[in-house]
């Protein structure tokens, strides 16, 4: 006879027979079983493997994607730049680019729940945009799952607009993802012995036309007051001025604009906050043709950062 426990299929030895009450029953597992059992054993591991939380890893660095076709006008392209920081904060960047040469880039903050894998940001502030004569720009928030493959992890969720609009959907699908080999550190609390590993928080972004990426002239004035503040500026993580205190007489230094990086980044770091709290500058940014004055403050808990990108015509 045929014993079912559950989902597990028994045969005993010997010629079927009824049970006694009070008797020990031994009951053998038939050949069809084990085999079913060792293929299960075998793929244990690797499910386990499949399985293991995204939320433990860092999901800080560049994340590329888009969105489903909407009511809105779809972007050619969608980047996040967010940093993970104090374990679940999040910061960072929304970068939309459309097609003949028209973008948004919003301030993001957020969370993450490493429990559930979720994802939350929200857009809090508009640093700047170029979008068409009918187009409106639109803050919203995301609400994101976070996956991981074998070589990538995957953010995919939901964007929804916080104006509301009679007829359209609020709602946009949206998917991202990124190389699980970018060495792109978490956030340290050690904020004033890791000054690039503090938070960034850009301040501003250009576009750059081919034609005008290369010597850039970037000179740092004390903004008002000469109050001791000192600096260090780093160009792609490279340092081009060390503790250097600003004045009325500006530092100085070039750069290029290229395609190595989705971004190329001035970053100012405080090396101290003077005698009027938080380090200011003002910082003006000459190109061949154009000229920008932009006032950034840094202290130790943030980093001033101006990035850069090259126009696609």
């Amino acid at each position: 006879m045929r014993l079912y426990l559950g989902s597990m299929e028994y045969r005993f030895r010997g010629e079927d027979r009824g049970f006694d009450e009070g008797k020990i029953v031994v009951i053998y597992p038939d050949e069809s079983f084990l085999k079913v059992m060792a293929m299960r054993l075998f793929f244990l591991p690797i499910l386990l493997l499949l399985f293991i939380p995204a939320g433990s890893q860092s999901i800080s660095g560049i994340w590329e994607g888009n969105n489903e076709p909407s009511h809105y006008i779809k972007p050619e392209r969608v980047v996040l730049e967010i940093w993970e920081y104090n374990d679940s904060l999040i910061t960072g960047v929304s970068h939309l680019y459309y097609s003949r040469g028209r973008y948004e880039h919003h301030k993001l903050s957020g969370r993450i729940n490493k429990r559930t894998s979720r994802v939350y940001l929200s857009e809090d502030s508009i640093i700047s945009y170029k979008v068409g004569l009918l187009q409106v720009v639109d803050e919203g928030t995301y609400t994101l799952r976070l996956f991981k493959k074998e070589d990538e992890m995957i953010l995919q969720g939901d964007w929804v607009s916080r104006r509301k609009r009679l007829f359209i959907d609020p709602t946009v699908r949206t998917r991202f993802h990124k190389d699980i080999k970018q060495e792109i550190p978490t956030l340290s609390s050690d904020n004033a012995q890791n000054p690039l590993k503090r938070v960034d928080d850009i301040q501003l972004v250009l576009e750059i036309d081919k034609k005008e990426k290369d010597s850039i002239r970037v000179d740092i004035y004390d903004n008002g007051e000469i109050d001791h503040d000192s600096i260090s500026v780093y160009v792609n993580n490279i340092v081009v001025i060390s503790k250097q205190q600003v004045s009325v007489k500006p530092l100085t230094f070039y750069l290029s604009v290229t395609n190595n990086e989705p971004y190329d980044k001035i970053r100012m770091v405080a090396e101290n906050l003077g005698s009027i709290p938080p380090n200011t500058a003002l910082m003006v940014i000459t190109t061949r043709k154009r000229k920008y004055n932009v006032f950034v403050s840094s202290n130790f808990e943030k980093n001033a950062v101006v990035e850069f990108f090259l126009k696609d015509k």
